[in-house]
């Protein structure tokens, strides 16, 4: 049997707490792969840093945004099916329990909605940085920590959402980014980006 066979059977009456640690120690096999396959989505922002001032006419500066948004579609999609995929379709290679293999599964989703928001958020940030919106990223991360820690205060701490609210968390961290980098992308357009000099210039706040 696997060890976490005999940390159950052998457990009594704190059986309940042992599960919690085997979870645990389950979804920390998840998060490795998730997080090593995050680490693709990190040549987005070098792309755009790049390639985005070397665009000298807006119609290239467009085709060039279009592009690092398909690549991270594409990279985001591709690494979710793949972080999602471990769990769902070979857990055997995480654990050899087949008693929690469900627990496993039950985070699959989180995980590619997670990556596909991930690598979106990455590429249009790495836009944005190359346009030197550096006063909005700062402020952008600001507003989404202190909206992660509500989240996580009420919805996982006094919701009880357990490990399953975990990953809730890290969904919604890389959605309200994705939606505050793609909302800033499309107001600002074209403008703090100086084809011309071939370097960023600051937006307006």
């Amino acid at each position: 049997h696997d060890a976490i066979q005999i940390v159950l059977s052998t457990a009594g009456p704190d059986w309940g707490r042992c599960c919690c640690c085997c979870c645990c120690c389950l979804f920390q096999a998840v998060f490795s792969v998730w997080n090593l396959l995050a680490f693709a989505n990190a040549p987005l922002e070098q792309v755009a840093l790049a390639y985005m001032p070397a665009a000298t006419t807006p119609w290239q500066q467009g085709s060039t945004t279009q592009l690092i948004l398909a690549l991270s579609a594409v990279i985001g999609v591709t690494c979710g099916a793949l972080a999602a995929g471990v769990p769902l379709l070979i857990p055997q290679a995480l654990t050899r329990d087949p008693a929690v293999w469900e627990y496993m599964r039950r985070v699959a989703p989180s995980a590619l909605v997670a990556m596909s928001l991930t690598a979106a958020d990455v590429g249009v940030t790495g836009i944005l940085l190359a346009k030197r919106d550096l006063a909005y990223i700062a402020r952008a991360y600001t507003v989404t920590l202190c909206l992660l820690g509500v989240f996580m205060w009420f919805g996982v701490y006094k919701g009880g959402w357990g490990l399953d609210g975990v990953w809730a968390g890290l969904v919604f961290f890389f959605g309200v980014r994705c939606l505050q980098s793609i909302g800033r992308l499309i107001t600002t357009g074209d403008r703090g980006f100086d084809a011309r000099l071939g370097s960023g210039t600051s937006v307006d706040a």
